[in-house]
């Protein structure tokens, strides 16, 4: 079965951290909720460009500082009337610093095992499990 790929995420770790993000108090529907960067592909994007956009948008950090690497892997969700599907990619950033943008009110560099006691977006609680094993 093909799909459209509607999105891109970063798993971006710092040695033996990973960045997620707290969503901005007004975003009503997930204010409290902490998950990973990244969005919609524009069209006329290809999922790296798109995915190297987001990153910049919403933490600062450019191709100097955070570098793609493989696709982690695809996560295809049911969406309204159809399927999401976001492809989510294993990143490594050299810096611990961040510039959020208006979509986020915070930031942490978290272990894998302590992510299991921040309330996860939809993506981040859907490959977390992975992520412990």
């Amino acid at each position: 079965m093909f799909y459209k790929i509607h999105g891109v995420r970063a798993l971006i770790y710092h040695q033996d951290t990973l960045l997620i993000l707290h969503r901005s108090a007004s975003d009503k529907e997930d204010s409290k909720l902490w998950d990973i960067p990244g969005g919609a592909i524009e069209p006329g994007e290809n999922p790296r460009t798109a995915l190297k956009r987001e990153v910049l948008e919403e933490t600062g950090l450019d191709d100097s500082r955070c570098v793609i690497k493989d696709p982690f892997g695809l996560i295809v969700s049911d969406f309204r009337k159809g399927k999401l599907v976001i492809l989510v990619y294993f990143c490594l950033a050299n810096t611990t610093t961040v510039t959020l943008n208006a979509e986020h009110q915070d930031y942490r560099w978290e272990t894998i095992p302590k992510l299991g006691e921040y309330p996860m977006g939809i993506i981040l609680k859907e490959i977390y499990p992975q992520l412990k094993h």
